[in-house]
């Protein structure tokens, strides 16, 4: 090797077409969670190669679907429906939802640097809400007295999956609550 080599980045991209490709192949047929995970640490390129981390049960059936970017994270039941999503924002804001396995929505949490955390959940047809206050260690609790839907709290509209699909539900211009 000579000198003018050393200190040089060798880059996953530089590699002939066909040898990218058996490689690439191989990450497909990874089946662990740990080595998936392990190969998108080994360099940024590769970390753009494998955005989603499949979650298998021991027939080797899909059972989660993890896809992750920059901004947040998705979680994906294997029929390709949401089951918990995170939005990251400028200055530390984050926003949280997540659905049961009946596609309702159980969870909301959000956060308003740089103190405040609210939790709303579904309860027995109830929504508990939990305010906590990080500087001061404060927490109040609510439960709602009326029968609410999650959805008209939640946070992160854009993947909304509706319980009910109305057929002017784009006029509508939100998420719709079926009452059973």
């Amino acid at each position: 090797m000579s000198d003018e080599n050393i200190g040089k980045c060798f880059k996953f991209y530089d590699l002939p077409t066909e040898i990218r490709d058996i490689i690439y192949t191989y990450f497909k047929l990874i089946r662990d969670t740990k080595t998936q995970l392990a190969i998108r640490n080994v360099c940024s390129e590769w970390r753009h190669l494998i955005n989603d981390i499949i979650v298998y049960n021991n027939n080797n059936a899909i059972i989660l679907i993890h896809k992750l970017k920059k901004d947040g994270f998705k979680t994906l039941f294997a029929d390709g429906l949401l089951k918990r999503q995170m939005v990251f924002e400028p200055y530390s804001k984050f926003k949280y939802v997540e659905y049961n396995e009946n596609r309702k929505l159980i969870k909301i949490i959000e956060n308003f640097p740089p103190y405040e955390i609210i939790m709303h959940e579904k309860k027995e047809f109830r929504i508990h809400t939990k305010k906590t206050n990080i500087l001061s260690g404060e927490t109040t609790f609510e439960i709602s007295n009326k029968f609410q839907c999650m959805n008209q709290l939640n946070p992160i509209n854009e993947d909304y999956t509706p319980l009910l699909n109305h057929p002017h539900q784009e006029l509508i211009g939100g998420p719709m609550c079926s009452i059973s």
